[in-house]
């Protein structure tokens, strides 16, 4: 359950703390209700700046203990996707963005999603999709294709790049695991940007 995404938070972000300048997240649920609404929010901003792992803990931890919020369907990942895009474009293009979204597998917004990962790969922006629990995580999979065939938009515009790694955070057997696995393809997918 939850603890299994707290543990692969606080797996996964140190691994990146090393590559950020400033050690700062901003951090967004997904899936989710608020305040009562019975919309699913699908990219609500939970921190503007939670400071390293221990700190997206806590933002993530208090947004799941409070009242407020609630778990829920459906799954999208092209609004999140949207806004990281967003944000890129109105910073100074010398930042490379790295989005972590940590997911159990379901993906109900495929194509929208596809076309999402298509306009990223433009920009200076890698995605690491974190999956957490026992599910196949086929849909991943076909995100994270190494560029054979490149994804395609829905206006059969192609990937620039592949920049999309997927990790299995239960098969990491254990942190060095989970390091290589995260960083896998992240040296190569700046290098094709620059």
């Amino acid at each position: 359950g939850n603890n299994q995404y707290r543990n692969a938070i606080l797996g996964v972000i140190p691994i990146i703390d090393q590559y950020d300048s400033d050690g700062k997240y901003p951090v967004f649920g997904y899936g989710m209700t608020y305040n009562g609404s019975n919309t699913t929010e699908h990219c609500k901003l939970l921190s503007d700046s939670s400071s390293y792992s221990d700190g997206v803990v806590m933002t993530y931890e208090s947004a799941l203990q409070s009242n407020e919020f609630k778990l829920s369907g459906p799954t999208f990942f092209s609004p999140f996707i949207q806004e990281v895009i967003r944000r890129v474009k109105s910073q100074d293009s010398k930042t490379y963005t790295v989005a972590v979204i940590f997911t159990d597998g379901e993906i109900n917004d495929m194509p929208a999603t596809i076309s999402s990962i298509v306009e990223a790969s433009y920009l200076p922006i890698s995605i690491i999709v974190v999956g957490i629990g026992s599910s196949g995580f086929e849909s991943m999979r076909m995100l994270d294709n190494d560029g054979k065939p490149p994804l395609k938009d829905a206006n059969s515009r192609p990937a620039k790049r592949d920049i999309v790694q997927f990790v299995n955070f239960l098969s990491c057997a254990d942190a060095k695991t989970l390091q290589i696995e995260t960083l896998a393809e992240l040296p190569r997918q700046i290098a094709e940007f620059y």
